[in-house]
């Protein structure tokens, strides 16, 4: 994936393999200029059965916050905090939160 476009990550999103989905969602978190829509697809992965996808959507909510300067603090917070638990992604989640507090 060498450009950027909300269609190509969707479709990769469908495709279901881990390591090209983690890729669009750093792509996606990187690029698509909606912050609201970037979050909402990256707390909707924070609930897939894959570590690694998991991990890299909570990393990326840090980086949005970082990037924009806004997210849906509330909300995100609340489901990052479920996840403390996680002990696959307890650092991410606990650096993501750090980014999140740091830059909003």
């Amino acid at each position: 994936m060498n450009s950027y476009s909300r269609c190509s990550v969707e479709d990769t999103f469908a495709n279901g393999d881990e390591k090209i989905i983690c890729d669009a969602i750093l792509l996606m978190t990187f690029n698509d200029p909606d912050w609201k829509w970037v979050q909402n697809k990256l707390l909707d992965f924070l609930s897939s059965p894959s570590e690694s996808i998991r991990g890299v959507s909570a990393t990326c909510l840090g980086h949005l916050a970082r990037i924009h300067g806004v997210l849906e603090k509330g909300k995100v917070i609340k489901k990052l905090s479920a996840l403390r638990a996680d002990k696959d992604i307890s650092g991410q989640v606990e650096s993501a939160m750090e980014d999140i507090e740091m830059f909003l």
